[in-house]
């Protein structure tokens, strides 16, 4: 009774949290439905014994359900056919020898209950197979998966909440979940995960046009082999509250094959220590960071954006937030973005402090780079640094080695830029004008003191600010 009591309560803050803070009806979690208690730490698939139930045979079991109106129940009682919930009444760890039974209809886990993968290559401990499924996981912890779950289908539903992915690794993307379904996460925490693949993302990989929803979470120490040292994120999502504590984007061999720094190698697109946002825009797809922290988050050896990439064509707002003590570059590789990097995209950011961010190269607080339209207002930007230009805010375009016509337009407004440093525009450096954007750089009620060598410089000219 009691294991059922905390489900429901898990399922009910899970169901509360998507339904208050994203505003979306949440999956009929408390719907229980057939119900089996797993009451062995064992992994066999069918030992026999009509008193004992191992998760396995659990899972098993409802899997046969689907097609089968009277499976075996091999000692899980209470399975039926649709909805079906797992409960535990023994604490401890089970260890998976292979990946268990794919999650293919609505199925609910709660713990607490530690469950450690093989440690096999490309061996995922859940597999999400199916566009109905719906995967609902509640106090359990999750390690040594190759990753963790693995979600192959557009279509099917994640809700995990109060759970723990340690130590999961991944040789594509998503250190502890990948994921192309819709997937929604309270109150987790993921800690030393990996990716290896060609995108990345430490702990999450999210693709497609499901929703990602993150609220009070935590990312700390994951690392990704290229980008997003914690998240991938080329679907929608909304994070909430949440913390990211150094995360790693090595961009390491960005063409994959096996050889560091051949001329095929295109560093640019490598980076974000915390996040990669990459969504399309299409149909107001975009990414929304609200009440997060991105403390000492790191892109290096050879990627940009300490905490953040947004890339092109990409849509990110953030507000209410900080980004302290990020740094991107290494020592003689020059990059882009201390804290974020926005490379073609549209980015809006509203009562946001940057905060002791570095980067080798430009930029140290944030870098601007080709086209599209940047917002910035109600921000303190100080104390930031750059080896190169812009120890506060770095905008120019790269493209054609600075020599594009295109600009990326920034417009601040109600700013603190201060006690920044660099060797050209200790608070802002900025692309010259051109006839065909000759106000790229708007600034109002902003105020700039007390950074070195000076507080702005455009190009090799003295910077217009054009008031709005």
């Amino acid at each position: 009774m009691q294991t059922l009591q905390r489900f429901r309560l898990l399922t009910l803050v899970l169901a509360l949290i998507i339904g208050s803070v994203w505003g979306v009806a949440a999956p009929p979690a408390l719907a229980i439905g057939g119900a089996a208690v797993v009451n062995n730490l064992g992994d066999s698939a069918n030992d026999n014994n009509a008193s004992t139930c191992t998760l396995r045979e659990a899972l098993q079991v409802i899997s046969e359900a689907k097609t089968v109106a009277n499976p075996p129940n091999r000692g899980c009682a209470g399975i039926q056919q649709g909805i079906n919930t797992i409960t535990f009444s023994i604490n401890g760890t089970i260890t998976v020898a292979s990946s268990l039974p794919d999650i293919s209809s609505n199925i609910s886990i709660t713990g607490p209950i530690i469950i450690n993968g093989s440690g096999s290559a490309d061996t995922p401990i859940f597999r999400v197979s199916t566009y109905d499924a719906i995967f609902n996981l509640a106090g359990v912890t999750l390690t040594k998966g190759e990753p963790a779950i693995l979600g192959t289908t557009s279509g099917s539903i994640m809700n995990i909440a109060g759970s723990s992915f340690v130590g999961n690794v991944n040789s594509g993307n998503g250190g502890a979940i990948s994921s192309d379904g819709a997937l929604n996460i309270a109150g987790t925490n993921f800690t030393g995960n990996r990716a290896n693949g060609t995108d990345g993302g430490g702990a999450i990989w999210a693709s497609g046009t499901d929703q990602l929803n993150i609220a009070g979470s935590v990312f700390n120490g994951n690392t990704a082999k290229r980008s997003g040292g914690a998240i991938y994120a080329l679907a929608p999502g909304t994070i909430v509250d949440t913390i990211f504590n150094g995360n790693i984007a090595e961009g390491l061999d960005p063409n994959n094959n096996g050889t560091e720094g051949d001329p095929a190698d295109d560093y640019f697109p490598m980076g974000g220590g915390a996040l990669v946002n990459r969504n399309d825009s299409g149909n107001g797809r975009k990414m929304v960071i609200i009440r997060s922290v991105f403390n000492g988050n790191l892109a290096a050896p050879k990627a940009n954006a300490g905490a953040l990439y947004n890339h092109s064509g990409a849509t990110v707002e953030i507000r209410d937030s900080s980004f302290n003590g990020n740094l991107a570059g290494s020592t003689g590789l020059d990059r882009l973005g201390g804290a974020i990097l926005n490379a073609g995209a549209r980015l809006s950011i509203n009562r946001v402090t940057l905060l002791n961010n570095g980067v080798t190269g430009d930029g140290g607080g944030i870098a601007i780079d080709r086209g599209n339209i940047v917002d910035l207002t109600n921000m303190t930007i100080v104390a930031n640094v750059a080896s190169g230009k812009g120890g506060g805010i770095y905008a120019f375009n790269t493209q054609q080695n600075g020599s594009s016509n295109i600009r990326a337009e920034s417009t601040l407004r109600n700013l603190t830029i201060s006690l920044n440093v660099a060797t050209s525009g200790g608070g802002i450096y900025g692309q010259a004008p051109t006839s065909s954007y000759p106000e790229p750089h708007k600034l109002a009620n902003t105020l700039l003191s007390g950074n070195l060598p000076d507080n702005c410089a455009i190009g090799p000219f003295t910077l217009s600010l054009i008031h709005i």
